[in-house]
Parts: structure tokens; C-alpha cells; sequence
């Protein structure tokens, strides 16, 4: 009898994107068959998982027998042209219901990531029902049409309140949430379980859809062994990666620089998926001057290495958006990892986690030069003492724990 198959969607670069790469490798470490679907890479990254050995490496387990597949598809970014396909649906769906799934199967790759997951479950016949799980509400219409035409077990995994995603934005803020809402009331109400990234979040899906049970929390940690810390030494750098967009507070971040104590300095690494924003951030880091850095994002498995260069990790999010005051991004716990000083807006989900393990700083982002002034009471020593704290939390926050929240959800694979 052959192992169950789990087949995992996500309207994302699977191979780089962090947390559902691990999905990925701690189901095939655990026996699984798995294929993962997800979009191809459109800029020259492989459309293929790496060795058993590094697979199983990032589970915290010995090398897979299978090397999980990986099926991309193909799609359209957004842009002008999709987003005139799109939007006559979507504003319909505002005022008439049946017209909130038509408007998201018009979203870019959501029609095309549910086509694919139908043909994936097609192609041989199971010993066992298969998995389905679906990474964020672009995915639910995948694991809606599968649970409609064929047997399978279904398990959502939210990693945004997605409902409030770009609340920033006032046109996305008219349109999107009416279909979003009712996506994800369906997708709910025919998965057999649901995990999310944090308390926040699963809260807000509880109260917002009258779930039964409370969502299981399985947190955005990162594989591997945490690194120790290196010794402090001027100059202090300040770390912000991760993808670079316009509601992430980097232009604040930019401009108060010049208010911070000398032997501080900014690195920015990372991407915008935005190429008119990029070279905005890009001029504005020039004007800057020499204390401000920008690097090019690096590999997944080359993050926390990278990152340990640094000594203080930056999320200088505006949290009166309920989507950043619930965060709990991966590059929180890659900080951790790194041995880093993580600051995080006070007042929200990250805050209070790193309240309870006793590591990092939490700061009104919000007020003028809040940063000049936690920066200036900083000693070395108070940061030494602090990437000990990092390091110390960063032991027991590892994936080969949290994994075990998400496979508890699951059939076994026999």
C-alpha cells in the first residue's frame, strides 16, 4: 500500500517561499508523497526542490526518500489589464453575492492553481483519501473545487488576516475584502482543519466566520540551528529584509536615519516586487547617504547566515492596520535566529511573543525619531545582553517543534 499523497497549493514561488517550503519538507519527512503546485519563478529561480538531503535538512530530519515534485503554473502579474478583467466582478461582488467567486477566479493563477490541483488529483488513483492543503485564501478555490468532485482531506493554512492584507490601500480596501470574505467562508466550511500564523489572526478567524475551534497556531519559525550571536562592534548595523514594499514604513525608516546616534547604520536587503517603487526606495536610499545600505535579497537558506551580520532587526510596521498588529513575519524569527536584537511596533502580536520569551525591544514606531531614541540609550553591552536573550528564546523556537502542531492536524501518511 503506497503512502497518502499530500498535495500542497500556493499562489507562490514554492521553492523560496519560506514557510511553504517547510510544509513541504516536513510532510515528505514524515512519508508523505507530496506534489507541491505553485506559480513558476518568471525571473530565473529553479521550478524544482533541492536534494533529500536539503529537504530534509529543512524538516530538521535525515534525508527524504522522495523528493517532493513541484508543478508550476504559469501567470500573469497584476497589472493594469488584470486588474480591468477583475475589478467589474469584484465591484459587483460588493453588492451581489454570486459574483464574489467569479471576481477572485479572474484574480491572476487562482483559476489556473484550481485547475491544476484537479488534474494533479487525476492522475492515479489512492490507496488513501489525499491531502489538500491550501496556503492563503488565492489557494481555498483549489481546495473548494476538490472538495466538491473528489475525496480528499482539506487543511487551510492562513498566513495573513487576508481580509485586511492591503488595507493601506483605498481602492483595494473597496473591492477586495467582500470576495476575499466569502472565499474564505466557503473554503472554511469544507476544510476538515485550519492553522494560522499567529493568535491574532486566528482569533479574527474565529469571531469573523463562527468557527467552532479556534485555529491552530503554527508560527513562521525558521529550520535549522540558531546561530550564536556575534560580539557587538561599531559600526551598529540595523537590519530590515525581506520583500521591500510600500506599507512596511522603509521611507520613515530611510529619512530618520540621519537622527540616529553615529556608529549606526541601516541595511535594507531584499526585493521589490514593485519595479516604479524600487527605484523610488532606490533614490530615496541614495539621498540618504553613506549610512544607509541596499543589498539584494539572498537565498531562503542563505537568510539567518546573512542576517548574522548584522546586530539589531528591524519590523517597523504601522500597526493601526490590524494585518501588521497581528504579524508574526518570518523574519521575526530569523532575526531570533541570527542572533539579532529584534524591535518590533509595540502594542501588537509580535510584541507581546517577544514579551513572553523574554527577548528584543518593542517601540512606538509611530512617534517622531522613536528610534534615535531607543538607539541612544543602547550600550553594547545592553546589546550583547539582548542577542543572548535572542539566541536563548531562538532554542525551542525551531521548525522541528512547530511542525509537530501541523502534522498533528493531518492523516498519517499509512
Amino acid at each position: 500500500m503506497r503512502p497518502r499523497r499530500a498535495i500542497v497549493v500556493s499562489l507562490s514561488h514554492v521553492p523560496t517561499d519560506g514557510r511553504v517550503l517547510r510544509q513541504v519538507a516536513s510532510l515528505a519527512a514524515r512519508g508523505y508523497r507530496v506534489t507541491a503546485i505553485g506559480l513558476a519563478s518568471g525571473d530565473g529561480a529553479v521550478d524544482a526542490f533541492s536534494s533529500a538531503a536539503a529537504i530534509g535538512a529543512i524538516a530538521g530530519a535525515a534525508p527524504v526518500s522522495n523528493v517532493p515534485r513541484y508543478v508550476p503554473v504559469s501567470a500573469a502579474p497584476w497589472s493594469v489589464a488584470t486588474l480591468k478583467s477583475a475589478a467589474p466582478w469584484l465591484a459587483a461582488g460588493i453588492g451581489i453575492p454570486p459574483a464574489r467567486e467569479a471576481a477572485v477566479l479572474r484574480m491572476p493563477g487562482v483559476a489556473a492553481l484550481a485547475a491544476r490541483c484537479l488534474a494533479t488529483l487525476d492522475e492515479e488513483p489512492d490507496d488513501h483519501p489525499p491531502i489538500v492543503i491550501a496556503n492563503d485564501w488565492q489557494a481555498l478555490p483549489a481546495l473548494i473545487a476538490a472538495k466538491r468532485s473528489r475525496t480528499v482531506f482539506g487543511h487551510y493554512d492562513s498566513h495573513e488576516l487576508a481580509t485586511e492584507e492591503h488595507a493601506g490601500r483605498i481602492a483595494w480596501r473597496w473591492l477586495f475584502p467582500p470576495s476575499i470574505a466569502a472565499t474564505e467562508r466557503k473554503g472554511l466550511a469544507v476544510a476538515d482543519t485550519v492553522s494560522c500564523v499567529g493568535p491574532g489572526i486566528a482569533a479574527a478567524l474565529q469571531s469573523a466566520y463562527g468557527l467552532a475551534l479556534t485555529p491552530t497556531i503554527v508560527r513562521n519559525v525558521v529550520a535549522g540551528r540558531p546561530l550564536v550571536p556575534r560580539v557587538t562592534s561599531r559600526p551598529i548595523s540595523v537590519l530590515f529584509h525581506g520583500i521591500l514594499k510600500a506599507d512596511r514604513g522603509l521611507e520613515a525608516l530611510i529619512d530618520g536615519v540621519r537622527e540616529w546616534p553615529a556608529g549606526f547604520q541601516l541595511l535594507l536587503r531584499g526585493r521589490a516586487p514593485n519595479v516604479h517603487y524600487g527605484h523610488a526606495l532606490a533614490q530615496r536610499i541614495k539621498q540618504a547617504g553613506a549610512r544607509v545600505r541596499l543589498e539584494p535579497m539572498v537565498p531562503p537558506h542563505a537568510v539567518v547566515e546573512a542576517a548574522a551580520s548584522a546586530d539589531i532587526g528591524l519590523i517597523p510596521y504601522d500597526i493601526t492596520l490590524r494585518e501588521n498588529r497581528f504579524a508574526l513575519p518570518n523574519k521575526l524569527f530569523e532575526y531570533l535566529h541570527a542572533g539579532l536584537v529584534p524591535v518590533v511596533p509595540r502594542g501588537g502580536d509580535a510584541a507581546a511573543l517577544l514579551d513572553q520569551i523574554g527577548a528584543g525591544l518593542a517601540i512606538d514606531f509611530g512617534e517622531p525619531n522613536a528610534l534615535a531614541r531607543c538607539f541612544t540609550t543602547l550600550s553594547d553591552d545592553d546589546i550583547n545582553r539582548l542577542k543572548r536573550a535572542s539566541h536563548i528564546a531562538a532554542q525551542t523556537l525551531t521548525w522541528s517543534n512547530e511542525q509537530e502542531r501541523l502534522l498533528a492536524l493531518l492523516p498519517p501518511p499509512l
